[in-house]
C-alpha cells in the first residue's frame, strides 16, 4: 500500500516538475524575444540617423547595407522566437489543460486515501 502510494507522489510530482520546466522555459523565451525586440528598435534609430545624414561616399552606403541586413536578420529572429514562444506557450496550457488537472486530482485523492488506510493499518498494529 505504501509503494502504490509512493508512485502516485512520485508520479505527482514529475507532473509538477514538468510544469515549472516548461514555465521557465517559456518565462526565459520571452526574455530573449523582448532583448530581441529592442536590439532591433536601436538598430532601426541608427539606420534612420545614418540615412538622413547620409552621404554618397561608397562607406556610407556599405555601412547603411549592413545596418539593413543586420535588421533583417534581427526581424527574423524575433519571428523565429515568437513562433518558439507560442510553441512553448501551447505545450504548457497542454499541461495544464482539465485532462492534467483532473489526473493530479485523482492522484491526490488516491494518495489521501492510501495514507488514510496506512493510518489505519499503524493504528490496528499498534492496538494489537
Amino acid at each position: 500500500m505504501q509503494k502504490v502510494s509512493q508512485l502516485a507522489y512520485d508520479e505527482y510530482q514529475k507532473m509538477q516538475e514538468e510544469l515549472e520546466v516548461q514555465k521557465e522555459c517559456r518565462e526565459e523565451l520571452e526574455k530573449i524575444t523582448v532583448e530581441v525586440v529592442s536590439e532591433n528598435r536601436a538598430i532601426r534609430r541608427k539606420s534612420r540617423a545614418l540615412l538622413t545624414s547620409a552621404n554618397d561616399d561608397e562607406r556610407t552606403k556599405k555601412l547603411t547595407e549592413e545596418v539593413a541586413k543586420l535588421s533583417k536578420e534581427l526581424e527574423l529572429q524575433a519571428a523565429n522566437y515568437k513562433k518558439e514562444v507560442s510553441a512553448l506557450k501551447g505545450k504548457i496550457e497542454d499541461l495544464t489543460k482539465p485532462k492534467f488537472a483532473e489526473k493530479i486530482s485523482a492522484l491526490e485523492e488516491r494518495l489521501a486515501a492510501t495514507r488514510k488506510e496506512l493510518d489505519l493499518m499503524e493504528r490496528r498494529a499498534v492496538a494489537a
